[in-house]
């Protein structure tokens, strides 16, 4: 298991660096609380790998979407606020399911199939500005 973990990382980052991708790239704060979104603002996929959501907190704008692809049987369910469509019900290996978020604002979620397992959406405003009440590290 640990040696698949580590080629399928290996793998992503290969692929990171031969598409000149670099972190910064893809969410990097900056000075006035803004963030520097993924390259069209609006989508983000999260992939699960074991019992990890990866990436773990993404960044979007308002009116965006998060596309969860699923490597085995899980959920992802938002115990506060959520998006458009709410929570998303034990989902089998192989689909990926999208949710739209409407309102800017932090978003959690977890795995109810595994313990600690869990992530989070920050919403931002269409302008892109970090909101002053955010949990997003500065």
């Amino acid at each position: 298991m640990e040696r698949t973990l580590r080629t399928t990382i290996g793998a992503l980052v290969t692929i990171l660096l031969m598409s000149g991708c670099r972190a910064a790239d893809v969410m990097q704060p900056s000075a006035g609380a803004d963030f520097q979104l993924p390259p069209d603002g609006v989508s983000a996929t999260v992939t699960t790998v074991g019992r990890t959501f990866y990436a773990d907190h993404v960044v979007i704008r308002q009116g965006g979407t998060v596309s969860w692809a699923f490597a085995g049987t899980h959920t992802v369910t938002f115990p506060g606020e959520a998006p458009d469509e709410g929570s998303i019900p034990a989902t089998a290996a192989g689909v990926a399911v999208t949710r739209t978020f409407s309102t800017p604002g932090d978003y959690a979620y977890f795995c109810s199939r595994h313990a600690g397992m869990g992530g989070s959406v920050t919403v931002l405003p269409a302008d892109g500005r970090l909101p002053a009440d955010s949990t997003v590290d500065r």
